[in-house]
């Protein structure tokens, strides 16, 4: 049992900063391999016949992977991956992809930013990035979640309790946050046929994988 606990947080730990990477910067082929080096799991997820969105962002992004592996100019594959990104997520009039644009009165960037902040300090979290977005940009509350379940799985064995609390604080943090506004990002982003190739596929996985991870959580935490 412990063991297994273990195994999936590293996994969890992989697939949330794999993803979180993806949304902070536009695509190199460093976050490519990264992407070639997690194939297994999304193999694994695209037969899941019951998450409709982890299994259609899976097998696209599988089929993005292979067309970059087996494209003649990976350097100009990059670049065209790059404009998406671009379009979408940098000249402010695509799809925003931080919490508070989806969930204050205001719909304005930042409006979040005390209470995460408080949030990532109680766990001495920091984003470890140069990168100047605001602290509920989807990047660093995917980042938060890889952090987490990294201490999951380093404390499992040693120190039980402390990973129990990293288990809750995760799933409090779901519920409160990436749950209340990921089914926006998905629309907002069906939008932009820019994102279809690519950027659309990610963001039904990930939103998949985060509501079948709330699942996982709210089962392993029952237990105790």
């Amino acid at each position: 049992m412990e063991n297994s606990v273990i195994e999936y947080n590293k996994g969890r730990e992989v697939i949330y900063s794999v993803f979180s990477r993806i949304f902070l910067n536009i695509m190199d082929s460093n976050t490519y391999k990264m992407l070639e080096d997690i194939m297994p799991f999304l193999e694994n997820y695209k037969e899941d016949s019951e998450n409709k969105l982890l299994s259609q962002g899976a097998e696209s992004i599988i089929k993005h992977i292979k067309a970059y592996q087996t494209s003649t100019n990976k350097e100009e594959f990059i670049n065209d991956t790059a404009k998406q990104y671009t379009r979408l997520y940098c000249l402010g009039i695509g799809v925003e992809i931080s919490e508070s644009v989806y969930q204050s009165v205001e719909h304005l960037v930042g409006q979040e930013d005390e209470e995460i902040y408080n949030i990532y300090s109680s766990c001495n979290f920091q984003m470890e990035s140069s990168s100047n977005e605001p602290l509920d940009h989807i990047s660093y509350e995917l980042m938060f979640l890889s952090y987490l379940s990294k201490g999951v799985a380093i404390n499992y064995e040693k120190n039980k309790e402390l990973a129990e609390q990293f288990l809750k604080i995760q799933k409090e943090f779901l519920e409160n946050h990436l749950l209340q506004w990921v089914d926006k990002l998905i629309e907002k982003t069906l939008e932009f046929s820019e994102s279809y190739l690519f950027y659309l596929p990610v963001t039904y996985f990930i939103v998949g994988f985060i509501k079948e991870d709330y699942e996982y959580l709210k089962e392993i935490i029952g237990r105790r």
